[in-house]
């Protein structure tokens, strides 16, 4: 131990060899900062996906209406010319013959059904239109939630992996182990429910760990009170340390005030 440090300032060789034969086995800085610009490609590539459906979403919208408003003033001009039309003929015919007259206006009677009976199913066609866009919207929807879901499960799987080998590194431990209870007093959520944490052990030191790829203040206070449940479970107060890609400002500051260890995405990129 006092030999070794003094070797490795001397010898530049030495050094390089003892990197190579670490390197194999432990992630580099450049490792970390890969497979995080790999995280945040993700991330755009997501974000301009969904800009583009919304997009495309707006665009059948607009379409939608406009193709319903060309139709109904259609209509109403083909209704107006009809109107004109029938008009002309009923005072030509009332000229002539009072018999055409009556006949003319249970013609009148008939085309008013007409026109009822068109309107109506105009109508029906309108609320089908409606109905068509409200289903493409909500399954559009749908499909856009489900992928955010999947990417966030898997992002967050590679935070946490991400980091558990961070800890292995500054904390030199060689396993985190996965603790789960049920908090049958509400001590965490408020409210009698599961919880789950990992815990790690370096020379008789109890650390509990929380890893999160973004973090805000609410999830320091859960972290708190994870603490204070382990203690009344295991009698002991174990030391918390929270990992987190991103972290609020009032959650940094909530940190330093119940004493909190903070690793951060500016950590590991120094590292």
């Amino acid at each position: 131990l006092q030999v070794l440090p003094i070797l490795l300032k001397r010898d530049a060789q030495l050094r390089g060899s003892l990197y190579a034969i670490l390197s194999e086995t432990f992630a580099t800085k450049d490792d970390f900062t890969r497979v995080l610009e790999e995280i945040r490609l993700l991330r755009e590539e997501t974000n301009k996906r969904f800009e583009e459906q919304r997009e495309e979403t707006r665009l059948l919208r607009e379409e939608t209406n406009k193709r319903f408003e060309e139709q109904r003033e259609e209509t109403n001009r083909r209704f107006e010319t009809m109107e004109r039309r029938f008009e002309e003929h009923r005072k030509e015919t009332n000229k002539r013959f009072e018999a055409v007259d009556r006949r003319f206006e249970a013609l009148i009677a008939e085309m008013k059904q007409m026109r009822e009976e068109t309107n109506r199913r105009f109508e029906e066609h309108r609320k089908e239109m409606l109905l068509g866009f409200t289903s493409v919207r909500d399954e559009l929807h749908v499909r856009i939630t489900t992928i955010g879901s999947r990417w966030g499960k898997e992002l967050e799987g590679t935070v946490r992996n991400i980091f558990k080998e961070l800890l292995f590194k500054r904390f030199e431990v060689k396993e985190i182990e996965r603790w789960e209870c049920f908090d049958e007093s509400g001590i965490v959520y408020s409210h009698p429910s599961s919880v789950e944490a990992d815990i790690l052990i370096k020379n008789g030191e109890c650390y509990l760990v929380e890893i999160a790829s973004s973090c805000k203040k609410a999830d320091v206070g859960a972290l708190e009170q994870k603490a204070l449940l382990y203690q009344k479970k295991k009698g002991i107060l174990p030391k918390k340390v929270l990992v987190a890609v991103e972290i609020e400002k009032d959650a940094i500051a909530l940190c330093k005030e119940l004493g909190i260890q903070l690793i951060t995405y500016d950590e590991i990129k120094e590292e």
